[in-house]
């Protein structure tokens, strides 16, 4: 992807923003789960229970960078999967929306920004694909 996190408020127009609030609860619950994983370690001395940690860590690891792509009232919304990051586009301030062989949404903004998103399965490309069309911003 080519669109940058980026943790100034001020730099909001060109970037996508934190949300400081669910970033803090994030934050609370990956110490929490650390804390439990290392008492529950040191209690069952059982390789089960090391293995199941090890997944739900990586579990919560792969939703913080999992990104997508919604649609809400005369915006596109680029976000994290857990909302942490997001980057508000009014449709008006799109001047262009293509896509490449390999399924790669660019989104082409009226100052010259892009920004990429590429759709992992066939289905959510033809729904970003048609998305984008009912809105008037792709054309076959």
């Amino acid at each position: 992807m080519k669109f940058q996190i980026n943790l100034d408020s001020k730099e909001k127009d060109n970037a996508l923003s934190l949300d400081t609030k669910v970033f803090f609860i994030f934050v609370c619950l990956s110490i929490l789960i650390s804390v439990c994983s290392v008492f529950l370690f040191n209690f069952f001395d059982d390789e089960e229970v090391k293995i199941l940690a090890i997944f739900f860590s990586s579990f919560m690891a792969f939703f913080l960078i999992k990104t997508e792509i919604v649609f809400e009232m005369g915006f596109v919304v680029l976000q994290s999967y857990f909302g942490l990051f997001q980057k508000k586009i009014e449709f008006n301030n799109i001047k262009e929306v293509s896509v490449d062989s390999v399924k790669s949404f660019h989104i082409f903004l009226n100052d010259g920004k892009e920004f990429v998103f590429r759709a992992r399965r066939n289905s959510e490309y033809e729904d970003l694909k048609n998305q984008f069309y009912s809105v008037g911003l792709f054309k076959n």
